[in-house]
């Protein structure tokens, strides 16, 4: 399970699409018992948000190609092939990205989630 801290320290490898600072403030939205929650990212520069989800499961199950992507997605690291899902965001109708975790060395990075930004 990753904490609100974690999450508010990793969008800083992404910028705001206003206003281009690197720094956001994470705010819980929706909290659920089995601690897969919904946030809201907030840009310290201004004030533009976004969502954050942790829920990884429901999301696995109701797109079931994503098992075998992240079981194929090579780390940019280490290029061992397998990653963890840790949280997703929609910066934008246009921009979704998904932050990642190497199963073998740990790296964490961040991608453009495919099929998830509106046209």
């Amino acid at each position: 399970m990753i904490t609100e801290e974690a999450i508010q320290q990793r969008l800083g490898a992404i910028a705001c699409p206003i206003c281009r600072k690197q720094d956001f403030l994470v705010r819980i939205k929706t909290e659920s018992p089995d601690g897969e929650n919904v946030y809201t990212a907030i840009c310290a520069g201004c004030r533009y948000n976004f969502p954050v989800s942790t829920e990884n499961k429901l999301y696995q199950l109701s797109n079931p190609d994503t098992a075998s992507w992240l079981k194929g997605f090579p780390c940019p690291e280490c290029m061992t092939r397998g990653v963890e899902l840790d949280f997703r965001c929609t910066v934008t109708v246009r921009e979704s990205r998904i932050f990642l975790r190497c199963k073998s060395c740990r790296h964490e990075f961040n991608e453009s989630m495919p099929g998830e930004a509106y046209e």
